[in-house]
């Protein structure tokens, strides 16, 4: 199993689609900067699942990637390659997690102790569990080869 293919679709595309979410949610409210903004995080979230699958050319990640093909095919890098890079998907990930969170703390109105808290807190702790299950399933899948 990918294991690439499954940090991808099973931590970044929910991501993705809550950012795109929230940037329906925020230009219907006519709430123009904070919507752009999310789109832009919703850009960034895209370069950091493509960076991900740096062999593959921009046609086939426009193309509908990843396939299932690609999700059961076994990943020709070494597992150190591999974990190098979901790592440093995860860091940029939490990274950008905690900037969109201080960005709506503080459209919101918070001080800036409690959007600072409330984007530590939750940018690190939710993808932390997301990765969990990422983990969970990586060994399932391993156990059952």
């Amino acid at each position: 199993m990918n294991s690439r293919v499954v940090f991808d679709r099973f931590v970044l595309k929910p991501l993705w689609l809550l950012f795109l979410c929230a940037a329906v949610y925020f230009l219907v409210q006519k709430d123009w900067l904070i919507g752009v903004l999310m789109l832009i995080a919703n850009l960034f979230l895209g370069m950091i699942a493509a960076s991900l699958h740096k062999e593959k050319t921009f046609s086939e990640l426009a193309g509908g990637y990843p396939t299932e093909n690609d999700f059961h095919s076994a990943d020709y890098l070494s597992d150190n390659v591999v974990n190098r890079a979901i790592t440093i998907a995860y860091l940029k990930t939490c990274i950008l997690i905690f900037a969109v969170l201080l960005i709506l703390g503080f459209h919101y109105g918070l001080k800036w102790y409690y959007s600072f808290g409330i984007a530590v807190l939750v940018s690190w702790l939710g993808p932390l569990i997301l990765l969990m299950l990422y983990a969970f399933t990586m060994n399932k899948n391993r156990t059952q080869e």
